[in-house]
C-alpha cells in the first residue's frame, strides 16, 4: 500500500519544498511561482521556468527589463493587442503605459499547471488607478481581475505569453466602460 501511495506523497514534498525555496529566493512579498505540479525537465520547460520567473518578479517589481526579457525574440498577447502580439520597446512601452496608471500593481500568482508544452497560471491583479489610461483621468478606483497566461518555449528559446483577462472589466473598473 505504501509503494502505490508513495509517488504523489513525493511530488506532495516536492511542491511544498519548492514554494519554500521560492519564497526564500523571492521573498514572501514577490513570489515567482505558486507551488504547483513539478516541472519536466526537458529543454523547454526550463525555458519557460526562466521566463516565468522574470515575468512575474518584473510585473510585481515594475521591472520593464525583466518583463521584455520573459519573452526575448517571442511575444506577449493578450486581447486588447494585434494578432501577432508585441516584443521588444512595444511590450516595454505597453507595460510602462499600465505601471503609470497603476503604479501599486501587484499580481498573485495561482494554480500553476505544467505540461511538456506549456505552463497555465491563473493570476489575480489588484492595483489602484492612480494616473491616466484610456482617456480616463485618474479615480483612485482599485481594481482586481483575473486571468490566465499560458507560456510556451520551443526549444530555441522563443517563448510566448498568452494572457486571457477581460478588457472591459478594467475599463469599466476605472469609469472608462459601462
Amino acid at each position: 500500500m505504501f509503494k502505490r501511495h508513495f509517488p504523489s506523497l513525493f511530488m506532495s514534498v516536492f511542491a511544498a519544498f519548492l514554494a519554500v525555496a521560492l519564497l526564500a529566493q523571492f521573498g514572501a512579498g514577490r513570489t515567482a511561482l505558486a507551488a504547483g505540479a513539478p516541472m519536466p525537465e526537458d529543454d523547454p520547460a526550463k525555458i519557460v521556468k526562466t521566463a516565468m520567473e522574470s515575468w512575474s518578479i518584473g510585473w510585481n517589481t515594475g521591472n520593464l527589463d525583466l518583463i521584455v526579457a520573459a519573452v526575448g525574440n517571442g511575444s506577449y498577447w493578450d486581447a486588447s493587442l494585434p494578432p501577432e502580439g508585441i516584443k521588444g520597446k512595444a511590450l516595454r512601452d505597453y507595460a510602462g503605459v499600465l505601471f503609470k496608471a497603476f503604479p501599486d500593481s501587484k499580481f498573485s500568482y495561482n494554480h500553476v499547471k505544467y505540461t511538456k508544452k506549456a505552463v497555465y497560471w491563473e493570476w489575480t491583479w489588484k492595483a489602484t488607478h492612480t494616473g491616466a489610461f484610456a482617456g480616463k483621468e485618474p479615480t483612485n478606483n482599485s481594481i482586481e481581475l483575473s486571468g490566465i497566461d499560458v507560456i510556451r518555449a520551443r526549444k530555441d528559446g522563443t517563448v510566448s505569453i498568452k494572457s486571457y483577462w477581460n478588457e472591459n472589466s478594467l475599463l469599466k473598473g476605472i469609469g472608462a466602460a459601462e
